[in-house]
């Protein structure tokens, strides 16, 4: 009685099989005279490899199959060690990315403050009548005034 199926493949890495294999490539139903290299398969070893990951029926792999073949393997041994590793190497590298975030914006900063007071100020005096709100209002163009001039 077939309780469910499962698909299997040749395990070519532990038969040891290698692309050495040639055919000729079949177009419209003939043989035509181009070869395709293949892999010959060793059918010496008859080890074959369960895809264990499958969701249409991972419930019945996990009632048949021993728990040691399905054992999951950690990627990283020492995890929470390894994860303090790179949070400290994280915090270094964050923390200098952000000073230097920190002086391009005072840098920059600088330079657009730098760049306002020189286009403000009058050739004849000093930049006083550019720090002051209310002869900055009377500077300013209205809509009408800039549609008068385009």
């Amino acid at each position: 009685m077939i309780q469910f199926m499962i698909n299997v493949q040749h395990d070519c890495r532990a038969a040891g099989c290698s692309a050495t294999g040639l055919h000729r490539q079949r177009q419209e139903r003939t043989d035509s005279d181009r070869t395709i290299s293949c892999i010959e398969h060793n059918a010496v070893d008859e080890r074959y490899i369960i895809n264990t990951h499958a969701l249409h029926n991972a419930a019945q792999l996990r009632r048949y199959l021993p728990r040691y073949l399905m054992v999951p393997r950690p990627l990283i041994v020492g995890r929470l060690v390894w994860h303090a590793e790179i949070a400290a190497r994280l915090r270094i590298s964050q923390a200098a990315k952000r000073t230097q975030s920190k002086a391009q914006v005072a840098a920059t900063r600088q330079k657009n403050k730098e760049k306002n007071q020189t286009s403000e100020c009058i050739p004849s005096g000093s930049c006083d009548a550019a720090d002051d709100p209310s002869t900055s209002a009377m500077r300013k163009r209205s809509r009408m005034d800039l549609e008068l001039y385009s």
